[in-house]
């Protein structure tokens, strides 16, 4: 599945995370106990790609620093129901 959203001007492009990488950072996960981390990486793998551009007109690479540095806690809260949504996760899955 894929779901084409705009937030804060910037189109963002989300696809479904396979079972596998679920399970990797999920994995990482169990292992730290970092639930922040693992959030942040569940979002930062379901975001296919973006159009965001520098004040020039230069793409701005899509990175996990990019991303968050960019996001304001709006921002977070709408990606982070559309991440839920896309991959079909729980609310105990997603907060795992």
């Amino acid at each position: 599945m894929e779901k084409v959203e705009i937030i804060n001007g910037v189109e963002f492009i989300f696809k479904t995370l396979s079972l596998e990488k679920f399970y990797e950072i999920k994995e990482e996960f169990e292992k730290t106990g970092n639930k922040v981390l693992f959030e942040k990486k569940i979002i930062f793998n379901t975001i296919k790609s973006w159009n965001r551009k520098d004040e020039n007109g230069n793409p701005i690479p899509l990175t996990f620093k990019t991303l968050f540095e960019f996001l304001t806690l709006a921002g977070y809260k709408k990606i982070d129901q559309i991440v839920a949504e896309v991959n079909n996760l729980s609310e105990l899955e997603k907060k795992t």
